[in-house]
């Protein structure tokens, strides 16, 4: 260590790894663009080097499967001129774009890519695989359009987006699917053990406690339908659930309305600050739980989404918010900034 660097406070030393780092970073994804112009020049045979790979393992520290990728992806983005542009200028990292490899083509390049350019490698992951499902949808007969959200969903019955975890990625970095249940795209509910885990129905009778089995079954015995009965309760509960969000919503009219003296609410109201109320955030987490509230997701809850943006609105309405994993908050916001009517 040296006198400068001892003098260093902690958050300044940090500052300075978190700068160099993203050079190092920065050169490294410059250096992989740069390989396919020297594999097609074979400059590594005017410089003395054995091949490609001995080449960018010396200059770089670039490993044979890198070198590999690189020289795949360039001559899969031929046709593409943004994706080949981001690559060979390593505007983009290999690694996400190795994940859209599979699903970009010459009409989808230019969103895809702007949207990459943003997107977390999660978020792209997510990407892929609901893009992936819904083209295997596709090939099955199945109908898809785009929801309110702009995801794609399945018109014919159920949804079919959203992190599949029926599905793996093989050593190519595409997505296979696997066994699993009827409630998973991709799975069959004989499955009693599968990748998506344990038998649905299993998982439901063992989420009761034994309490309610004996309940249940004293019910059974008398022939009287439980399915009415839970389905009753379950309905009794999204009706208290949009009552409570209702008082939300009306008190915070009324708020609005006594600050600003009149009677007369404003069309673009004015929210106290970006926090969520705490109410809020109960009346969610009972709503929806503890995971991403996106269909086919399984990932925790991370992020909370206004689906009515608050930069514009200005509000925290509960009816109009849902809990997000971090992936699929970043795709709502990137959907929503390619959307016409935003």
């Amino acid at each position: 260590m040296n006198k400068t660097q001892a003098l260093m406070t902690d958050p300044e030393l940090y500052a300075i790894c978190k700068k160099c780092g993203a050079e190092a970073l920065e050169a490294r994804r410059k250096f992989i663009g740069l390989l396919p112009e020297v594999n097609v020049r074979r400059l590594y045979e005017r410089r003395g080097y054995s091949s490609i790979y001995h080449f960018a393992a010396v200059l770089g520290g670039v490993g044979r499967r890198l070198v590999d990728d690189v020289l795949r992806l360039e001559k899969r983005f031929e046709a593409m001129p943004k994706l080949h542009a981001a690559l060979v200028n390593g505007e983009i990292g290999l690694s996400k774009l190795s994940r859209v490899a599979s699903i970009v083509n010459v009409e989808n390049e230019a969103e895809i890519c702007e949207k990459i350019m943003t997107l977390s490698r999660r978020a792209v992951e997510v990407m892929v695989i609901e893009a992936q499902s819904v083209e295997r949808k596709m090939k099955n007969g199945g109908i898809c359009d785009l929801n309110v959200s702009g995801h794609l969903v399945d018109l014919s019955g159920d949804c079919i987006v959203g992190h599949d975890f029926a599905e793996t990625q093989n050593m190519d970095g595409l997505v296979t699917t696997l066994s699993g249940c009827d409630f998973t795209p991709g799975c069959k509910s004989e499955d009693v053990i599968s990748p998506a885990g344990q038998n649905h129905d299993y998982e439901i009778l063992n989420a009761l406690s034994p309490e309610v089995k004996i309940k249940l079954k004293e019910l059974i015995d008398k022939e009287i339908d439980i399915n009415e009965i839970i389905l009753g309760a379950m309905c009794a509960r999204e009706a208290e659930i949009a009552r409570q969000k209702m008082e939300i919503v009306q008190a915070q009219k009324a708020k609005r309305k006594e600050k600003s003296g009149t009677a007369i609410v404003s069309s673009k109201p004015t929210a106290e600050s970006r926090h969520i109320p705490v109410k809020i955030r109960r009346i969610l987490k009972l709503e929806f739980g503890s995971k991403c509230a996106h269909q086919g997701c399984g990932q925790r809850a991370e992020q909370i989404h206004h689906e009515k943006p608050f930069a514009f609105f200005a509000e925290h309405d509960p009816r109009s918010m849902k809990p997000l994993c971090r992936a699929h908050h970043e795709l709502e916001h990137a959907t929503r900034s390619h959307s016409p009517n935003l």
